[in-house]
């Protein structure tokens, strides 16, 4: 009766664990090759959807630098002006615009960016979807008929 028990229980574990039916795994994109570094945005421009046509834009980070260390702090530094904070990577499994300028359902990273002054008067608080990664990267913001496009370049 001893071995009678666990081997019935067993075979209810096998039987419901076979019973589970099986979606589709898409693993999440590669992790990017060393972000930890100094980047700037070397490019910035705005798609509007409604039209489909391209607009460069001032993102108004494109005279400074991101720096982002291996433990998760982050700086802006623009002239004398430094701000300080933390970056993240997440992976996400939902709908994005790439760098293309299309828009995909797909596996992509999202870099998010949270740096201020000690007062906390200057902040930047971003987060870029990402689907591609090098020496350069583009980063997008979606928002109403218009997204946001950011090239950042390794310094």
């Amino acid at each position: 009766m001893k071995t009678i028990l666990p081997l019935a229980v067993l075979g209810i574990t096998v039987a419901s664990l076979s019973s589970c039916s099986k979606g589709t795994y898409t693993p999440p994109p590669p992790p990017p090759p060393f972000i930890v570094g100094s980047w700037s945005i070397t490019n910035s421009s705005e798609l509007e959807r409604t039209d489909s046509n391209w607009y460069e834009v001032e993102s108004g980070f494109d005279d400074g630098v991101f720096t982002f260390y291996q433990n998760g702090n982050a700086e802006y530094a623009i002239g004398s002006n430094t701000l300080t904070g933390t970056w993240a990577l997440h992976d996400f499994n939902s709908g994005y615009f790439a760098s293309d300028g299309n828009y995909y359902e797909a596996n992509h990273h999202q870099l998010s960016i949270n740096v201020s002054n000690y007062s906390g008067t200057e902040t930047i608080d971003l987060a870029v979807d990402v689907d591609t990664w090098g020496d350069t990267f583009t980063g997008s913001i979606h928002y109403n008929d218009y997204v946001d496009f950011f090239e950042f370049t390794r310094e």
